[in-house]
């Protein structure tokens, strides 16, 4: 079953990346994500598109509070 909104860890299994880099992204809008109840998740159409458009941001990100 694929999951329409996945987790860091999942993530990093599917793109093959460390947790510290996919947060770094997010972090910085890098990479499409969703605050959800807390947490960051990520939409794997989105992130499917973004890897197809050679990971350029085509739409509006929500963003990380500065820490």
């Amino acid at each position: 079953m694929k999951y329409k909104y996945v987790s860091v860890i999942y993530l990093t299994q599917y793109l093959e990346m460390s947790k510290s880099k996919i947060y770094q992204m997010a972090k910085d809008n890098e990479i499409p994500f969703y605050r959800i109840k807390g947490s960051i998740r990520f939409n794997l159409d989105d992130v499917d598109r973004w890897i197809e458009n050679n990971c350029e941001l085509d739409f509006n990100l929500p963003t990380l509070p500065k820490i």
